[in-house]
């Protein structure tokens, strides 16, 4: 039993005692006799003294402590009531007189201060609850008059937002119209030519019947670099094209600087001549268009009236010495040297906006060769002069800086890149000379221009190039048919005019050898198939080369043979065979069928068919709903399987006009995955007047093999209905034209085989 049970009990004890003894006490001032059990328990009539009383007292009416624990036998009471009775605060005391057990301290100083204080406290928590809510009213106020502030402010800020935005379209509305002010002054027509496998971005001007004059254009440069020349030759009776280059302004990118070499660039020149009809024509160049243009003189000389050089002279092949190794010698500083590594002209280009490049590059007045110092780049080391020229405007710098910013840098650049490969496809054409009626035309002040001064003026050009005139601007710099426009105008007009009174022919001691490269048609000079043979050996093309050579003997033996044993057709007499009413009505309608064939497959190319695009997700819908049927395969670049559908699917497009096939890299377009739900891929859908009929997942309606063939799939899509079954005459045009390329490859693969 612990402690505090046992004063639980005795407190009660001691209370009782001590109540008693105090009574007594009060009525008598003797002590009280003793009861019989108690006395016979101590042995007498009375107890002995004990101070009991004053024990008991002092332990019960002395002290006031609570209680640390409740006592076990009581209830759960709040704790004042264990309070013992007593009195609680110093009193007035009258000597002799008891203090009254049951009256507690009634109107004590003590209770009167305790009422005081317990007032005072409430009056202070009421105070404070006061200043409390007012301090929550004024916070909430001040809440309310930020909220306010913070609307007015995200009102203020949309307003501003919006007149900046109106100040901002009116602007871009302004530099629109001036732009098109300026490119509409000339009237110039802008379309798109596929010409070589790739679509070029032509401007033109002038009537369709007069002579065709090709302007082609430098770096950083568009067609709009001729614009003056347009409208100046034009109004004299030219017909002028200035065509978009390869990589440039509107034009077709392609990624790899192998597609930018003198090969392409001069099957694209022939290609825009071939779309006009045209068997010559003159041609201006500058800068890397100057560079096709004496291509073009050494390659086809029959197909050039004549040719104007600005800038650029010709410059033979020098055998030992590739062009980045000449550049080498300049340090790394040098521009071309910085434009070979692909992505660091880029990079160092991505510093600055596309309008101060331009400005950079198109105001520059160097007269010394474009090196920058160790460590810096070309386009830091140029600088902005602090006056804009007055031969160009702000606005026409703007029109090259939108173009370059659409299409980037990495196509011109991959010009430069190529110059290693030009090289080698020169090699059959060293020691060459350009046989053309040629103008070179330079400014006194261009980059490099002592050095091309001496030697344009010098003998060695002159022995290579001997039909040239040489005419020097003093005070002009590089880009000279800009900067110089009427006075170049009027050079290229009367050099051309010159010649166009005077027929030039081109003397060949042996007969030209003619052959096929790719889709561009070379004459070289003088020399049989076996010595292009043994002079491309080493080159990349060179079987293409010679093949393609010894196909065009065999054809010319061939087609004499057959007009050597034509006299037998001359005996059918023609004059009855054309009055045959049924014969000219069977011709009329194949010629009106084949008509209405021509016209209907040329409609569908310009919808995009007989080929196979890939298109983004900007553009999917549009070419979804324009077509009557679509095949559309969404594929991912890292997918074998995907790569295997685009093969069959490409072969497919040429031969099925009727029907549009395009692809969309999933990973671009997550739109439109989740809106077909596409969850496997290779998967083409198939489109019906712009629904999705049907769709083949995978290889599952093939065979869900890799090795399906690509008759397989076309049957399968005509089953669908997306293709139309061909006739036998086309089928058979078909396989003609399958084994013509397999000739040609069997060809090119066993050079020294008599099998072709």
């Amino acid at each position: 039993m612990g402690f505090g049970a046992i004063r639980s009990i005795l407190r009660p004890l001691s209370r009782t005692l001590v109540s008693r003894v105090a009574s007594s006490c009060s009525s008598a001032p003797a002590i009280p006799a003793a009861k019989p059990e108690l006395c016979s328990l101590f042995g007498g009539s009375r107890l002995p003294w004990i101070a009991m009383a004053t024990h008991f007292h002092s332990l019960s009416l002395t002290d006031t402590r609570l209680p640390k624990r409740r006592p076990m036998a009581h209830p759960k009471k709040k704790r004042f009531k264990l309070k013992p009775p007593g009195p609680y605060a110093y009193v007035q005391y009258t000597p002799g007189e008891p203090i009254a057990s049951n009256n507690p301290n009634k109107g004590s100083v003590k209770r009167r201060n305790a009422k005081k204080r317990i007032g005072q406290r409430r009056a202070f928590i009421l105070s404070e609850k006061k200043k409390r809510q007012g301090l929550v009213q004024e916070a909430k106020r001040k809440k309310r008059i930020k909220e306010v502030e913070r609307k007015m402010a995200k009102v203020a800020r949309e307003r501003a937002w919006e007149e900046r935005l109106a100040e901002l379209q009116r602007l871009e509305e302004e530099k629109k119209k001036s732009i098109s002010r300026i490119m509409t002054t000339s009237l110039a027509r802008e379309k798109k030519i596929k010409t070589n496998g790739i679509w070029l971005n032509v401007a033109e001007k002038g009537d369709d019947g007069g002579p065709l004059v090709l302007l082609l254009h430098g770096f950083p440069e568009t067609w709009f670099s001729w614009r003056h020349q347009i409208d100046f030759l034009s109004s004299h009776g030219y017909h002028v094209v200035a065509p978009d280059l390869r990589g440039y302004g509107d034009s077709e990118f392609l990624p790899s600087h192998e597609s930018y070499t003198v090969s392409h660039l001069v099957a694209d020149v022939i290609g825009l001549l071939d779309h006009y009809d045209t068997a010559q024509a003159f041609v201006a160049g500058h800068d890397w268009g100057s560079v096709i243009g004496w291509s073009l003189c050494l390659f086809r000389p029959d197909r050039v009236k004549g040719f104007i050089s600005l800038s650029v002279p010709y410059s033979p092949r020098d055998p030992n010495l590739k062009p980045s190794e000449f550049s080498k010698t300049f340090g790394d500083g040098l521009y071309i040297t910085q434009f070979q590594k692909p992505g660091r002209a880029e990079a160092a280009f991505a510093k600055h906006d596309c309008k101060t490049v331009m400005k950079k590059f198109l105001l520059t007045t160097r007269t010394d060769f474009m090196v920058a110092p160790p460590g810096t780049e070309i386009i830091d080391d140029l600088e902005i002069p602090s006056k804009i020229p007055e031969w160009i405007t702000e606005e026409e710098i703007q029109v090259y800086a939108d173009k370059f910013q659409k299409s980037g840098f990495t196509g011109p650049l991959n010009y430069y890149r190529a110059m290693d490969l030009n090289w080698e496809i020169l090699a059959p054409w060293e020691g060459s000379k350009i046989l053309v009626p040629t103008k070179f035309i330079a400014g006194g002040r261009d980059i490099g221009a002592k050095e091309t001064m001496e030697y344009v003026k010098g003998e060695m050009f002159k022995s290579i190039v001997p039909n040239v005139e040489v005419v020097v601007i003093e005070d002009g710099h590089h880009f000279i048919q800009q900067e110089k426009s009427k006075q170049v105008s009027e050079e290229i007009l009367s050099f051309f005019n010159k010649l166009r009174t005077t027929e030039f022919e081109i003397e060949a001691s042996n007969k030209k050898l003619q052959f096929r490269f790719a889709q561009a048609v070379f004459i070289l000079s003088p020399m049989d198939p076996d010595a292009v043979k043994s002079t491309l050996s080493n080159l990349a093309f060179g079987n293409v080369l010679a093949a393609a050579a010894r196909d065009y003997k065999k054809e010319v033996l061939a087609n004499e043979k057959a007009q050597s044993s034509n006299p037998v057709n001359e005996e059918v007499d023609l004059d009855e065979l054309m009055d045959d009413p049924e014969l000219e009505k069977l011709h009329a309608d194949r010629i009106a069928a084949l008509k209405r064939e021509v016209e209907k497959r040329e409609a569908f190319k310009r919808q995009g068919h007989g080929e196979y695009r890939e298109v983004s997700e900007g553009d999917f819908l549009g070419e979804v709903t324009r077509s009557q049927n679509v095949i559309c395969h969404f594929y991912h670049k890292e997918f074998y399987r995907c790569k295997i559908m685009d093969k069959h699917l490409k072969t497919l497009a040429p031969r099925h006009v009727d029907t549009k096939f395009i692809r969309v890299d999933a990973e671009n377009a997550p739109f439109f995955v989740t809106k077909l739900a596409i969850k496997t891929l290779p998967c083409v859908l198939l489109f019906s007047k712009g629904v999705a009929i049907d769709r083949l997942v995978g290889f599952q309606d093939l065979g869900t093999k890799d090795d399906f063939t690509t008759t397989k799939l076309e049957n399968v899509l005509i089953k669908k209905g997306m293709l139309s079954k061909k006739k036998k005459e086309e089928d058979d045009e078909d396989a003609e034209y399958q084994e013509s390329i397999r000739r040609s490859v069997r060809s090119s693969e066993n050079l020294d085989s008599d099998s072709d």
